[in-house]
């Protein structure tokens, strides 16, 4: 992140006013609604895929499952403007959308945002088997998530319980295991889940995962070295139903992944190229509070989330040298919806604000890594949205305008470890 290059101590403001439109013609036919999905991410607010003037994709779970898929960049392989960087290591992989990448690509984890952004390693650390969906839009999102969203928006959600119980169950386990041959890699995965009629409701997942890679075999049938990794993943998610029309969640993720890579692991190892031992962990903690739509004028969303990353790398065969990154992002979101009705147009007034905050601490070998200096930003923000509906006989017109306020405050500790 361009925040956390500076080699001064300063302080920045910024203000974003960010405005969109967007107005799709939506023909109302009974094989559209039949294959109707359902978005969350263009709007924050539940509406159909064919309603929105955004460019989106949704992959479900049954997809997911369907393909197999090892890494992310399996998920998003069939979407469209959608390219994955730095090389096939998975430890490496930096999503692009449109040939935009890096701060202008907001990548999220259940709503909670994925900032970390360094040179040569990659950004997003997630065990697919635990994913339940993932969004893409592709073109900017900033009036509802600011300036990080200017090239595109890929939010990633975590299975629930209800996802893999049966109807009329009230528990049960997966056991599932592949092999995969380009690389020789072996999965696992064990997952329990069920719920309770207790408490007015209780519902626990709990899942874990082990990968073991070895090199992969390109194209002309040669093998990329130093591309073997190793990977643990694992989740706990507890929901629970308060009383009728709220409810609570709470979730831990972590994943460890581990392998010897090229410093710069998205390049090919050669004689003069600097080898590691890399280990990357991540953490993320995050309770929600939801009350659904029992009312015209309230459907509250609200979550607080702590994310962590820490990259140790290890030079192998010369000096030694032991490398640290430790970055983390809280944060907080709260927004709700509001529906309106006026003759011949419906409004769904949704609004919000959110703040998160991203600090970094680095070390190269004994001393302070003057490249990436310890670091802290904080980002505040106010938002407005209306989704405003047309009604007419066999065709409707929605139109959503929206406003964002953003500022911005940053501060870096050259040369202090």
């Amino acid at each position: 992140m361009s925040i956390l290059r500076s080699q001064f101590k300063a302080k920045f403001y910024e203000i974003l006013f960010v405005g969109c439109i967007g107005i799709c013609l939506i023909p109302i036919t009974e094989a559209a609604s039949r294959l109707d999905a359902v978005t969350v991410t263009a709007t924050k607010t539940e509406r159909s895929i064919f309603e929105t003037s955004e460019s989106l994709t949704r992959i479900e779970l049954d997809e997911i499952e369907a393909t197999q898929v090892h890494k992310l960049s399996d998920v998003l392989r069939n979407v469209p403007g959608v390219s994955i960087g730095a090389g096939p290591r998975t430890i490496a992989e930096k999503p692009r959308i449109r040939g935009l990448g890096g701060n202008r690509v907001l990548i999220t984890l259940d709503g909670a945002r994925q900032n970390f952004n360094s040179g040569h390693k990659g950004r997003v650390f997630v065990d697919t088997e635990l994913l339940k969906s993932v969004e893409v839009l592709r073109g900017p999102g900033s009036a509802l998530y600011g300036s990080g969203a200017l090239g595109g928006i890929i939010a990633m959600t975590t299975k629930d319980a209800a996802d893999l119980l049966y109807p009329d169950k009230q528990y049960g386990a997966r056991l599932k295991s592949s092999w995969q041959g380009v690389n020789d890699g072996l999965i696992g995965t064990a997952t329990a889940f069920g719920k309770l009629n207790r408490l007015g409701g209780l519902d626990v997942l709990v899942s874990g995962t082990q990968r073991e890679t070895g090199d992969l075999r390109l194209a002309d049938k040669e093998k990329l070295s130093d591309s073997a990794e190793a990977q643990l993943g694992g989740l706990i998610k507890l929901g629970w139903s308060l009383v009728p029309g709220h409810s609570m969640s709470f979730s831990r993720q972590y994943n460890y992944h581990r392998g010897e890579v090229p410093a710069q692991s998205d390049s090919l190892t050669s004689a003069t190229a600097v080898l590691t031992d890399r280990e990357t962990e991540l953490s993320l903690d995050r309770l929600s509070y939801r009350i659904d739509p029992i009312h015209p004028l309230i459907d509250l969303h609200t979550f607080v989330y702590h994310n962590r990353q820490d990259i140790l790398e290890k030079r192998i065969g010369t000096d030694g040298r032991l490398d640290s990154i430790d970055f983390t992002t809280s944060g907080v979101d709260i927004r709700n919806s509001s529906r309106i009705l006026r003759t011949g147009r419906t409004h769904r007034l949704s609004y919000g604000v959110e703040y998160y905050q991203d600090e970094m601490a680095s070390r190269k070998g004994q001393a302070p890594n003057l490249a990436f200096p310890d670091a802290i930003s904080r980002y505040s923000g106010v938002y407005v949205q209306d989704e405003i509906s047309f009604d007419g006989r066999s065709r409707h017109f929605v139109a959503i305008p929206g406003v964002r306020y953003d500022h911005y405050r940053s501060r870096s500790e050259f040369g202090v470890g």
